[in-house]
């Protein structure tokens, strides 16, 4: 039996941040999956395009990587969506998934990071996060956790997790978004209701992109950054993206491994 697990992300085209990170996610998975062939996929043809033309990177759309994995006679296929939330970028990958659903004899689409459900995230999800943020972020004050957000329903798993930190009295984390509800603007209103004067900032993205680099910490006058220091609250931001962490990588590594095991059982039955 041919074996193959499809790592899909909007993707990048930043090289050395493709290295630094989504690489770097597939390259642990592919240490814990010996048996099986690790592929990678991007939603964003527009990257696609980009690297093909400007580098030697060619990377193929999800479409693509399905058709040769069936033409290539693959027979068990995992895909593993590396987004944060099932916005938008993760519809498209479960289309392709549904399109292509009776061409192997077992194909698994795999969760992203927060699955939303009937306006709910599983508990579950926010636990495995929960226990990763503890790894990096131990005596850290009033962290802030920037991320993209969606115009989508999906949107409702940020507040989600804030609920989550709320409730478990983990009073120092916050989280904002470029888009959806979360806005910096209703942030710096709580930091001065809560009278805090520095925060610490991770990025909740993959990659330390363009959204990093300069909507949350260029100079410009619309960056978070500046908007934070204009209303008198100091500002460190750790530029990294999340799959640049083994830590964080895990918890994919773990959702393939629930895949596998489900798989295992429901075919005993």
């Amino acid at each position: 039996m041919r074996k193959a697990i499809i790592i899909v992300s909007f993707g990048s085209s930043d090289v050395e941040g493709l290295k630094k990170s989504i690489f770097k996610a597939e390259e642990n998975i592919r240490k814990q999956f010996e048996d099986f062939d690790v592929f990678r996929a991007f939603t964003s043809n527009i990257i696609i395009k980009k690297l093909r033309e400007n580098t030697n990177i060619s990377i193929s759309n999800l479409d693509e990587k399905l058709k040769f994995l069936k033409e290539s006679n693959y027979d068990k296929v995992i895909i593993q969506p590396l987004n944060i939330i099932s916005g938008k970028e993760y519809n498209k990958i479960k289309e392709e998934f549904y399109k292509y659903k009776n061409n192997f004899d077992t194909l698994i689409l795999g969760d992203p990071l927060f699955l939303v459900k009937e306006g709910e995230v599983s508990t579950n999800d926010l636990n495995r996060f929960n226990i990763f943020l503890e790894t990096i972020l131990k005596s850290d004050k009033n962290i802030l956790l920037f991320g993209h957000g969606s115009s989508s329903e999906s949107d409702i798993a940020y507040k989600k997790m804030q609920e989550f930190f709320d409730i478990n009295n983990k009073n120092n984390i916050f989280v904002g978004t470029l888009e959806g509800d979360l806005s910096i603007e209703k942030l710096i209103l709580k930091f001065k209701d809560k009278d805090i004067k520095r925060v610490k900032i991770y990025p909740l993205m993959l990659t330390c992109g363009m959204h990093v680099k300069k909507d949350l910490a260029s100079e410009d006058e619309k960056s978070w950054k500046s908007k934070l220091e204009g209303a008198g609250i100091e500002v460190e931001i750790i530029q990294k993206g999340l799959t640049e962490l083994d830590d964080f990588n895990k918890i994919y590594i773990d959702k393939i491994n629930l895949l596998i095991d489900e798989y295992k059982t429901k075919n005993k039955e």
